[in-house]
């Protein structure tokens, strides 16, 4: 008590501050509780919401309806999709097992010639279709769709050379469902999907994409890889529907340079400074002393590099798993139990 009649003023403060903190105390506190009551009914109605959205309909012949008309809806979509874009894909051509094995062979060459000596490709190069040059297809069924799937490869394989890659390392492929499974060229199909399997599942709609697997294994630089992905990505460069289904990236080197390499490199790559000219007076005339020292500008010597590339210069090994999407026509339930 003393103190406080000796500090009066102190005292006043101190009361003041410790009334406000009660009073802001118990807003903080009826505001935490409101906000805990608002959160559990909020957590409480979002609870009941997805159990009413993940529930099955109540089978009703209103229901059963709207789901009917739902689907017809959904399948009306998806076939007139295919009829585009079965009309916007390279057409299958009829082709005899000969013609295929000789257009097989003059594509191989083609590609040989166009990669020359800048894209190394494998001693065994045939664009996937090894077993095709020393034998024929089973029929000329078969042959016409491996003409269709030849462009595809050869497409593909253009652009990795036109795109100056080091070298084709690996090109493989996966076998059609035609062809026979014990082919040492082809690699076992991708497994189906589960997008897939609602497809097939959907009333009235039949699968509309057959996948063709191409994998590659590259030796490139980045600028290559870039071209790589942008053409295949082109509707101008790449005729076919082609998706990168899986990119895997090496770099040749795992670190960075050091600072100190960095930094050395700077110092030897410094620009020069160029020497001052001798004054332009032309002695024995009157006022030489006097004139002032003139500089003559030269013309500019090209300096050395003032900065270091630290990163984006080093070789690549890129994996590739392009995906070459072959959309098929509507049938009709009679040509599809066929």
């Amino acid at each position: 008590m003393d103190w406080i009649r000796s500090n009066k003023q102190t005292a006043t403060l101190l009361g003041v501050f410790l009334a406000a903190a009660l009073v802001v105390g118990f807003f903080l506190f009826k505001a935490w509780s409101s906000y805990s009551e608002a959160r559990e009914r909020f957590d409480s109605a979002n609870t009941s919401l997805a159990a009413m959205k993940s529930a099955a309909l109540y089978p009703s012949p209103e229901n059963l309806k709207k789901k009917q008309d739902a689907v017809k809806a959904y399948a009306s979509e998806v076939n007139k999709l295919r009829v585009t874009l079965v009309k916007l894909q390279p057409k299958q051509e009829p082709i005899t097992e000969t013609d295929f094995q000789a257009k097989l062979k003059s594509r191989i060459a083609e590609v040989k010639k166009l990669a020359g000596n800048i894209t190394k490709l494998p001693a065994d190069f045939a664009l996937g279709f090894g077993d095709y040059t020393g034998g024929l297809p089973s029929s000329a069924e078969v042959a016409s769709e491996l003409s269709l799937y030849l462009d595809a490869v050869d497409a593909i394989a253009q652009t990795v050379v036109e795109a100056k890659a080091n070298a084709i390392d690996v090109l493989e492929r996966s076998a059609l469902p035609s062809e026979n499974k014990d082919s040492a060229d082809a690699v076992p199909p991708p497994p189906p999907t589960a997008q897939s399997n609602n497809n097939a599942a959907a009333p009235g709609v039949l699968p509309a994409v057959e996948r063709r697997t191409v994998k590659l294994t590259l030796s490139l630089d980045q600028g290559a890889l870039q071209t790589v992905l942008n053409r295949l990505a082109s509707v101008k460069s790449m005729h076919f529907f082609t998706a990168v289904r899986l990119l895997r990236v090496e770099n040749e080197k795992a670190d960075g340079p050091l600072k100190s390499v960095v930094a050395m490199k700077a110092m030897n790559n410094a620009p020069e400074i160029p020497e001052e000219a001798p004054p332009s007076v032309v002695p024995g005339e009157e006022g030489a002393a006097e004139a002032p020292k003139a500089k003559v500008i030269q013309a500019a010597k090209p300096g050395k590099e003032d900065s270091v590339a630290v990163l984006g210069q080093e070789k690549l090994k890129a994996y590739l798993e392009i995906d070459i999407l072959r959309f098929t026509p509507i049938k009709s339930p009679a040509e599809a139990a066929k």
